[in-house]
């Protein structure tokens, strides 16, 4: 499996593999509305001092993590994570949160947070075993996880 930047290309699956989760947790997805980052990832998160990046498997793509600077500058704040149903409980989701972590201690982020904002409270939905699974901890009213700092390779 690889971790890489997400681009425009992968716009269509990115949408599939979050729509897909959304329709899970029984919420419609607003492609004009509540979910419209997904239709320029690069704009929605890149330019907004945050990342988007997929996990491929034999060169497809089946999952996605992105985030973009949260309410305070050492703060990114997590807007998605989601893994095609047929690749879940594979180490998917957690490659992706390590790689986003590496990427979150370069750009000199302390904390990762879940926000208010729609699309990060769809993952407040998650389980809290399943928010602790990925490292989260219950901190005042929002799940937070430490960004380690350094700047090593993510291990694969």
């Amino acid at each position: 499996m690889q971790v890489r930047a997400a681009n425009r290309q992968d716009e269509p699956l990115i949408r599939n593999i979050v729509f897909s989760a959304l329709e899970e947790l029984g919420i419609t997805p607003d492609p004009d509305g509540r979910d419209k980052d997904l239709k320029n990832v690069e704009q929605s998160y890149f330019w907004h001092d945050g990342a988007c990046l997929v996990a491929e498997r034999d060169g497809q793509v089946i999952g996605v993590v992105a985030a973009r600077r949260g309410s305070t500058e050492d703060e990114l704040e997590l807007a998605r994570l989601a893994v095609y149903p047929a690749a879940r409980n594979r180490g998917v989701g957690r490659e992706l949160m390590k790689t986003l972590l590496f990427f979150a201690g370069n750009m000199e982020y302390k904390t990762l947070v879940l926000g208010s904002d729609l699309p990060s409270a769809d993952l407040a939905r998650l389980p809290a075993a399943k928010l602790v699974k990925l490292g989260f901890a219950r901190q005042d009213s929002a799940w937070r996880m430490s960004v380690p700092a350094g700047t090593m390779c993510p291990a694969s």
